[in-house]
């Protein structure tokens, strides 16, 4: 699928320029294909590696490799298919974005069942997650760019947080929930507020981008009759000029 490309993450730039760097080394016999399976398998091992940290925290070390596969193979399996003009639009779209998709839900679940984040939390972090997928996806459709971060935050950025978090709970001295209001989890509080906050930026930037798409569209031709006399006559609107056409010259399929 064809879009023209909008960058927002943070580190977008360094990533692009180490693409560049090393897309034109890998071997023939290494597809696009192959990449995107073993992104996928990286965010397995990665999944887990965090799982398994509720009985040694020496599982982190698989996990950060795992993150990194995960990262390898998601970055590289397009740029490949552009590099060697075998692009295949629609079918590649569809195998990548739903490569993504479930990778990223594999590592998200799977840091709510390690002990370094709650599922509740976790939970949210997915919603907040499918929420940018979704939007992404809508903005592709509509406006016709594919938006690779939002807010400085994309896949990239999304894992170094994912694993320095994990990190840093490991060797922080303190624990999560260990602090409660009324039985409440203040992290969890805190984390249901952010997602909150979440939802209302996706909802400004909706009503931002209605806005923003209804003034550059071009509206679609429309026919309206206007009068009747030996033949039939209709006012053709296009944008702000209108003119008249008899009905020989107008294709009714358009209207």
């Amino acid at each position: 699928m064809v879009a023209r490309r909008e960058y927002f993450g943070a580190l977008c730039q360094l990533e692009r320029y180490c693409i560049r760097s090393l897309v034109g080394s890998f071997p023939r016999y290494v597809a696009p294909d192959h990449l995107t399976a073993l992104a996928v398998a990286g965010s397995l091992v990665a999944g887990l590696a965090l799982v398994a940290c509720r009985l040694s925290p020496w599982f982190l070390l698989p996990f950060y490799l795992g993150l990194l596969v995960n990262w390898f193979g998601d970055s590289f399996d397009g740029a490949i298919a552009r590099y060697r003009r075998c692009e295949r639009h629609r079918i590649g779209f569809l195998i990548d974005r739903c490569s993504d998709v479930l990778s990223f839900c594999i590592i998200i679940l799977a840091l709510g069942l390690s002990p370094y984040l709650s599922l509740n939390v976790a939970l949210m972090l997915l919603v907040a997650y499918l929420i940018h997928a979704i939007y992404g996806l809508m903005r592709m459709v509509v406006d016709g760019a594919q938006i690779v971060g939002l807010g400085g935050i994309g896949a990239t950025e999304g894992r170094l947080i994912i694993g320095l978090w994990a990190g840093l709970i490991q060797i922080a001295p303190f624990r999560l929930g260990s602090l409660q209001v009324a039985k409440v989890d203040v992290f969890d509080a805190v984390c249901g507020a952010l997602l909150v906050g979440h939802l209302v930026i996706f909802v400004w930037r909706v009503a931002f981008d209605v806005r923003r798409i209804s003034v550059l569209e071009e509206p679609a031709v429309s026919l309206d009759r206007a009068k009747y006399s030996g033949d039939k006559f209709f006012v053709v609107y296009d944008g702000a000029k209108s003119r008249s056409q008899t009905k020989r010259d107008v294709s009714l399929d358009s209207a």
